[in-house]
């Protein structure tokens, strides 16, 4: 049975919260879009979580990429946040948290941006150092 066509049945029960985690399985039914999935389950705060992981994942990795020097890291983050903007795509035609590959795949992306930006802004750091002329209370 296709969730789809009862989803404004099923967000006007409580569509701040939702119905809880877990309560719509496949088996009986099936959404294809894991962002209406989520609005069901998890209500509107839950979409907004899920969004923010995401905004922020992507946020991270422009942002640790624009910060740091190294071409590897550059090359690194611009992909990875290609990769967040493309799961969150595809999570509209799938309900990919129902599915443990593409679930762990995307939380694992979001880690992996956050670590870009921790990289980018140490580099950001060292390198806005190095290039800081000495005073003579420094030396």
């Amino acid at each position: 049975m296709s969730g789809l066509s009862r989803t404004p049945e099923f967000i006007a029960n409580s569509p701040l919260y939702g119905a809880g985690f877990g309560t719509f399985l496949p088996r009986y039914y099936i959404f294809d879009n894991q962002w209406v999935h989520t609005a069901v389950e998890l209500g509107i705060l839950g979409l907004a979580a899920l969004l923010g992981v995401v905004i922020a994942a992507i946020w991270s990795a422009v942002k640790g990429r624009r910060q740091s020097t190294h071409p590897d890291l550059r090359i690194l983050g611009y992909a990875l946040a290609t990769s967040m903007v493309v799961i969150s795509v595809l999570f509209a035609f799938f309900d990919g948290l129902a599915f443990p590959i593409s679930a762990g795949l995307l939380f694992l992306l979001a880690g992996m941006c956050g670590a870009v930006y921790t990289i980018g802004a140490a580099d950001h750091v060292l390198t806005t150092s190095m290039n800081r002329p000495m005073r003579s209370e420094d030396s």
